[in-house]
C-alpha cells in the first residue's frame, strides 16, 4: 500500500512495516528531523512506533516505522466507549498541560519569526500577513512540543500513538494547543477524512475542554498570532481550490480580533 501525505512524502506500508520517504531532497532534513524527534519521544501519555533503519545514502532520505494497528477517529468515536473517548481526552489535555508546566517564557527572535511571516506572502493574505508584522510577539513559552499536535496524526487503539513529529520555528506547547484546535475549533480534520457526526460532537467535547483548561492562553495575543500563521502556513500545502477557500474562510474568524487589537494600537 502507498499512500502520498499533504507533505508529499511516500509512505509504503509491507509485512507490518511502514516505509517513509522524503518528498524532496530539500525535505531531507526535516525528515531527518522528524525520524529523531520521533525516536527520542518519551511520553507518559502517549506512545510512539519504533523507528529504525534510518537511510541518508540515498536521493531521498528514508526511514521505517513498526506499523500500530488502530482506528481512525471517526471508527474510534462510533465504536468506542465514553469511557475510552474520555481517556484521549485526558491524554490531549494533559499532554499540553504537562508541557506548559514545564516550559518557560522568554523572548524571541523577531527576525526569525519576520522572516517566516514574509515568505508566507501573497496578495490575498496580505492584511494578516500586515498584521503579524505589526503586532509582532515577543514572548512565548518554550518548552516541548510535537509540531503536528492534530487528529490525524494520532494511532486509536487500547493505548495511544503519536506519528508525524515536525519541527517549528520555536519548540513551544502553544504551537501544539494551536494545531489539535485546527481540528477542534476550525473541524479542519473533516478536509482529511469523511463527516462523521458524532466524531463531530466529539471534537466540539473536546475543544470544550480545551478552552476550560487553557482559556487564558486561548485568549492571549501570542494564541491569535500563531493560530493565524498556522492557517497561512497551510494555504502552500492545500491542492484544491475548495481547500483552500476553506482555510480563508476560517482566517475571518480572526478578524473580529485584528480589529480590536487595532482599536487597542
Amino acid at each position: 500500500m502507498i499512500n502520498l501525505g499533504r507533505s508529499g512524502c511516500k509512505i509504503v506500508l509491507d509485512n507490518n512495516v511502514i516505509t517513509k520517504f522524503s518528498s524532496s531532497v530539500s525535505y531531507n532534513n526535516r525528515l531527518l528531523e522528524q525520524y529523531n524527534r520521533q525516536s527520542n519521544f518519551r511520553g507518559q501519555f502517549f506512545y510512539t512506533p519504533k523507528v529504525f533503519d534510518f537511510v541518508d545514502s540515498e536521493v531521498l532520505y528514508n526511514f521505517k516505522m513498526h506499523y500500530v494497528h488502530h482506528k481512525n477517529f471517526n471508527q474510534f468515536c462510533n465504536e468506542g466507549s465514553v469511557g475510552e473517548i474520555g481517556k484521549l481526552f485526558e491524554c490531549i489535555v494533559s499532554f499540553i498541560d504537562h508541557n506548559f508546566d514545564c516550559s518557560y517564557s522568554t523572548s524571541i527572535s523577531e527576525k526569525i519569526l519576520a522572516d517566516k511571516i514574509n515568505s508566507l506572502y501573497t496578495k490575498n493574505e496580505e492584511p494578516y500577513i500586515k498584521f503579524l508584522i505589526e503586532n509582532m510577539i515577543c514572548k512565548i513559552p518554550i518548552g516541548y512540543c510535537h509540531g503536528d499536535f492534530t487528529i490525524s496524526n494520532m494511532l486509536l487503539s487500547s493505548e495511544f500513538y503519536l506519528i508525524d513529529f515536525l519541527d517549528n520555528i520555536f519548540d513551544s506547547p502553544l504551537f501544539d494547543l494551536v494545531k489539535i484546535r485546527q481540528d477542534t475549533y476550525h473541524k479542519l480534520y473533516f478536509m482529511l477524512s469523511k463527516y462523521d457526526y458524532r466524531s463531530n460532537i466529539c471534537l466540539d467535547k473536546l475543544d470544550k475542554l480545551l478552552l476550560s483548561k487553557f482559556e487564558e492562553q486561548i485568549h492571549s495575543h501570542e494564541y491569535n498570532c500563531l493560530a493565524i500563521l498556522n492557517l497561512l502556513r497551510m494555504l502552500p500545502y492545500m491542492k484544491k481550490e475548495k481547500e483552500s477557500i476553506r482555510i480563508r474562510q476560517e482566517l475571518k474568524k480572526y478578524e473580529t480580533y485584528i480589529t480590536s487589537r487595532r482599536k487597542v494600537n
